[in-house]
C-alpha cells in the first residue's frame, strides 16, 4: 500500500481540471523516483520495479521542458527548488536530465522570446541581457522581471503553502510582473493529463445517447462547454479527480470485477 500509494497521489494530483498541473509534475516525479529508489532492492518489488522504472525512464528522460518552466513559475519552488528535483530525480531514476546550465539558458531565452514580444504593450523598461541571479547579486532597477522575481522572497511562513492559489497569486503580481504575467498563464494553461479530455468524451456520449441522437456536433460541443464554463464560474466542483478517474475506467475496456 505504500509502494502504490505514491502512484495513486501523484495520479489524482496531475488530473485536476480546475488548477493548473504543468507546475506540480516535478515535485510528483521526484516523489515517484524516490520511492522506485527504496524499493527496487526489495525481493517482492524488484521485478515491478524494473518495469514501472523502465517506462517512467523512456517517457520523463526527454521531459517535456514546459514542466521545468511551470515549476518556476510557482513561487513556492523557483529556481533552486527546480534544479534540486532535477538532480535528484536523475539520481532516483538515473537518467539525465537539463543540467543547472541548461535549465538557466532555457528560461532566459524564453523569457527574452515574450520580452520581445510585449515589452512595448506592458510598457516596462526590463532587459533580457542579464544574467540569471546569484545569492550575492545585487539590485539594480533594470533587472528583467525574471531576475527580480528569483531574487525576491515572495511567500512567507504564515502563507498557507497546501491551498495556494498559483492563478491568483499571479493575478494579484500581474502589475509588478507585467511580462512574466503572461508568461505563466501560458505554461501554466498546459494541462498534464489526459483524463480531463477522456471524461469530456464520456459525457458527451452520455449526452448524446440513441434517444437524443439528432444533435449536430456544433450544437453538442457548445452545452458541454457552456455547462462546464458555468460550473467554474460559479465555482461548482462537479467531479473530483477521484471521480474524474472513475468515470475514465468505467468508460474504458477495463473489467471493473478483475
Amino acid at each position: 500500500m505504500k509502494f502504490l500509494k505514491v502512484f495513486y497521489v501523484a495520479t489524482c494530483a496531475l488530473s485536476g481540471v480546475r488548477y493548473p498541473t504543468s507546475c506540480l509534475v516535478l515535485n510528483q516525479l521526484y516523489n515517484i523516483s524516490f520511492t522506485f529508489n527504496s524499493y527496487r532492492t526489495e525481493t517482492n518489488f524488484i521485478a515491478a520495479c524494473i518495469e514501472m522504472e523502465s517506462k517512467f525512464k523512456k517517457y520523463f528522460e526527454n521531459m517535456p521542458k514546459i514542466f521545468i518552466v511551470a515549476a518556476v513559475m510557482d513561487p513556492r519552488i523557483k529556481l533552486e527548488a527546480v534544479h534540486m528535483l532535477l538532480e535528484g530525480i536523475s539520481d532516483n531514476l538515473m537518467i539525465t536530465l537539463p543540467s543547472r546550465l541548461e535549465v538557466d539558458s532555457l528560461l532566459t531565452d524564453l523569457y527574452a522570446s515574450y520580452e520581445s514580444k510585449f515589452a512595448s504593450t506592458t510598457m516596462t523598461t526590463s532587459t533580457t541581457t542579464v544574467p540569471l541571479p546569484s545569492t550575492n547579486s545585487k539590485s539594480a532597477s533594470s533587472r528583467s522581471e525574471l531576475v527580480k522575481y528569483l531574487e525576491i522572497e515572495h511567500l512567507t511562513e504564515n502563507d498557507d503553502l497546501e491551498n495556494f492559489d498559483i492563478l491568483q497569486w499571479w493575478r494579484k503580481n500581474e502589475r509588478t510582473f507585467p511580462i512574466l504575467s503572461i508568461m505563466a498563464r501560458d505554461v501554466l494553461t498546459a494541462p498534464v493529463s489526459s483524463v480531463a479530455s477522456e471524461s469530456a468524451f464520456s459525457t458527451g456520449k452520455r449526452v448524446l445517447d440513441e434517444k437524443r441522437s439528432r444533435l449536430a456536433p456544433d450544437i453538442l460541443d457548445c452545452l458541454l462547454c457552456l455547462k462546464d464554463w458555468e460550473n467554474a464560474h460559479l465555482g461548482i466542483q462537479t467531479k473530483s479527480a477521484k471521480d474524474e478517474l472513475r468515470d475514465y475506467f468505467s468508460d474504458s475496456d477495463i473489467d471493473g470485477d478483475d
